[in-house]
């Protein structure tokens, strides 16, 4: 099945099986095997933290939901009771979170099923952990290569160059995979569900592949390769004919205007935005901005972040979220209290209502960024009519101060 339209050739790099031997084997220490747990647990959430300090706009909300899943003890604690049974924790992780992946499978909603396998990575990468295999390095995958692979996870598209990726090719997924969803992103020619097909394609072979037909050629002849060409020239053609349209507006045929907005990270990934179609930035998750510091960023800092990209955005609308940190964003110089379930307890605007000098200090860059380009805010996790009231008195006091000091 093509997901993602155009044209690749490279040569084929083969992403190694998830395949893990598990021993059934009871534990005769439930102690030692649940420490075990713990321990992995803790080292793939600090790795998982590590990848979303770099992770693109693509791969960010996915590794969030990794980072809730594994601190959310509806996923871990049937696992330490597996372990409390004399299981080892190897087969725990597999039964336990295996429950889950078959859950979501069983959905009738096709995107819902398609995130079983973003569960299934989680449970992969504890198993890895737990039985000590060293992850395949692909942070240097060739240029020109065709990725050859059962499926892709969010956890192996986060460390790959995508500018090295020639097209996919995967064995499983469909229209709503992490794996279509990235293809089609960085308009990377993509097929999914090839099934066994991909067990004929050896590493280094040439690969002809087309994204919209849904086909590939394998080890190609010269005339497969001339009719590759000509498809490829009319393809060249239709792209250039679709530039006609970037910088108009998007209305369908009835009057319909529809906006395309982008979402970002950092200032860092404007380069891809400026590129494309985006009508504004639909949301500018500002929390980067606050992670994997000493102290939290004050005013100047955040108002050359934002300032950046209203700018760069040339009259375009921007929206920017404020910090939502809390959950899984842990700060060190914020002391959070531990929380059954932090992810809906005290996060995002609950802090920054509790912590008026840093929301003081945010809202302030923002409405000084305004002045670059058109500017709105996003208040996130609002749970309550107070809260939106609360948040909203800040900002007109942050206005009022700023009109004071002639800003």
């Amino acid at each position: 099945m093509g997901v993602s339209a155009g044209m690749g050739t490279g040569a084929a790099f083969i992403l190694e099986k998830k395949r893990f031997v598990i021993s059934h084997e009871p534990s005769a220490d439930p102690v030692l095997e649940l420490e075990r747990f713990e321990k992995a647990l803790e080292k793939v959430t600090y790795d998982t933290r590590k990848l979303l300090d770099t992770a693109r706009a693509e791969e960010a909300d996915i590794l969030d939901a990794y980072l809730m899943l594994l601190a959310d003890p509806a996923t871990t604690d049937d696992v330490r009771a597996l372990i409390a049974r004399s299981y080892n924790a190897t087969l725990a992780v597999k039964e336990a979170i295996g429950s889950i992946v078959g859950m979501f499978e069983a959905l009738d909603d096709a995107y819902m099923r398609e995130r079983a396998f973003d569960i299934q990575d989680i449970m992969n990468i504890l198993l890895r952990e737990l039985l000590g295999i060293k992850p395949q390095d692909i942070s240097a995958i060739p240029p020109g290569s065709v990725i050859i692979a059962d499926d892709l996870a969010t956890s192996d598209t986060a460390k790959m160059n995508m500018d090295h990726i020639a097209g996919i090719i995967t064995a499983a997924g469909g229209q709503n995979s992490h794996t279509s969803i990235v293809a089609r992103s960085f308009e990377i020619p993509a097929i999914v569900g090839a099934g066994q097909a991909i067990e004929a394609i050896d590493a280094g072979d040439e690969i002809l592949i087309d994204g919209a037909e849904g086909r590939a050629v394998v080890r190609p002849t010269e005339e497969a390769r001339a009719r590759f060409m000509r498809r490829n020239d009319a393809y060249a053609k239709e792209k250039e004919l679709y530039k006609r349209f970037i910088g108009h507006p998007s209305i369908t045929k009835d009057g319909r205007k529809i906006e395309i907005l982008a979402n970002i990270g950092t200032p860092g990934e404007l380069q891809r935005v400026l590129g494309g179609t985006a009508e504004g930035i639909g949301l500018f998750r500002s929390e980067f901005l606050f992670m994997d510091k000493k102290d939290s960023p004050d005013e100047q800092t955040q108002f050359a972040a934002y300032r950046e990209v209203a700018a760069a955005m040339k009259g375009k609308t921007v929206t920017i979220r404020t910090m939502d940190i809390g959950g899984d964003k842990h700060l060190d110089y914020l002391n959070f209290e531990k929380e059954d379930n932090p992810f809906l307890g005290y996060r995002a605007i609950r802090i920054s209502l509790d912590r008026d000098d840093l929301f003081r200090t945010q809202l302030r860059a923002i409405l000084r960024a305004s002045d670059f380009g058109p500017v709105r805010i996003l208040f996130p996790f609002i749970s309550s009519l107070e809260e939106l009231l609360s948040a909203k008195t800040a900002l007109e006091a942050a206005k009022d101060a700023l009109r004071r000091e002639g800003v």
